[in-house]
């Protein structure tokens, strides 16, 4: 092999390996803040906090990750880091009653600077929450879409839906006005029209994408989630549960085996002690999985199911 050609392999495995690095940028983000749910599911609050610093250091973390971070704090009773977790997380739209609730917070409270929180939590809260043409949008899809699903419009008589016409015309109007909005200004979630939810879920889009993203025909919306996942504008977890929903509609297999997990934490609940096996995967299926979860920076099927088996106070549900 000639100078001039082993130079260019070398160049084009370089591109190509800084390429593969970037796909995803926010993959280390999701990895260390599952690694830091799993330490608190040893309740090994210094290591949590030693990657909570970290992702949160390094990325623009989303709200639950903040309380997350601010409670592990309070355990170890670092005021000045549970001050700005707590400050960051009221500002993305968490309660203040939230926190100020909580026991783990009781050595705080007498702080002049968490009585000071307390003046500024609302006004705070209300910058996450700005009215804009974009979250007003956004808003009023998700009413109709959440008005289809109450009653009289969710009444069936024999299997069949009373008002057909309907469901499938507001729904389909709806997702389309939806994913017009996304494929021209990217995901609308909390980092971008603030929170929907007490601790910043993600659910004026989410729920009507989960609802109605069959109609993806053309995989477009599909294929731009991933892109605002890997951006960190969508949570991984709730991009891999769209995903795999998605799949199991179309009679696919799960990618990711998000519904596998929430299928299995229900069993154990009800007192079925199932281990760490998942229902229905077998061994190589658990492989495939898995590797697929990693891709994107989640925890293990298994690490993740213990993930969410941690009681109270820590917010690591779906």
């Amino acid at each position: 092999m000639s100078k001039a050609k082993h130079f260019i392999i070398v160049v084009l495995l370089l591109l190509n390996s800084r390429l593969f690095a970037c796909d995803c940028p926010y993959k280390a983000y999701y990895a260390k803040i599952g690694l830091a749910e799993m330490a608190l599911t040893k309740q090994d609050y210094q290591a949590a906090d030693k990657l909570y610093r970290e992702a949160l250091g390094e990325f623009d973390g989303f709200a639950r990750d903040y309380l997350n971070a601010s409670i592990t704090s309070a355990y170890l009773k670092d005021t000045s880091q549970t001050l700005a977790y707590s400050t960051k997380a009221i500002n993305m739209g968490v309660l203040f009653s939230l926190l100020n609730k909580k026991t783990e917070f009781d050595f705080i409270k007498a702080h002049p600077e968490w009585k000071s929180l307390r003046k500024k939590a609302k006004n705070l809260r209300k910058e996450a929450i700005q009215p804009s043409e974009l979250r007003d949008r956004v808003y009023k899809i998700y009413k109709r879409d959440q008005g289809l699903r109450s009653f009289p419009f969710n009444m069936k008589i024999g299997g069949k839906r009373l008002f057909q016409k309907r469901w499938d015309r507001v729904n389909s109007e709806g997702f389309f006005e939806l994913k017009k909005i996304i494929l021209e200004t990217g995901y609308q979630g909390e980092k971008q029209i603030g929170p929907a939810h007490f601790v910043a879920q993600d659910w004026y889009a989410f729920s009507v994408i989960l609802h109605n993203l069959y109609r993806d025909t053309d995989q477009k919306l599909s294929l731009i989630l991933r892109e605002e996942m890997c951006k960190g504008n969508l949570p991984a977890r709730l991009y891999a549960y769209i995903i795999d929903r998605t799949n199991l509609e179309n009679g696919k297999p799960e990618i990711y085996g998000s519904t596998y997990i929430i299928t299995s934490l229900s069993f154990i609940q009800k007192g079925v002690d199932l281990g760490d096996q998942m229902i229905r995967l077998t061994e190589e299926e658990s492989k495939k999985v898995n590797a697929s979860r990693q891709q994107i920076g989640l925890p293990l099927m298994s690490q993740s199911l213990k993930i969410r088996k941690i009681a109270p106070p820590f917010y690591v549900f779906l």
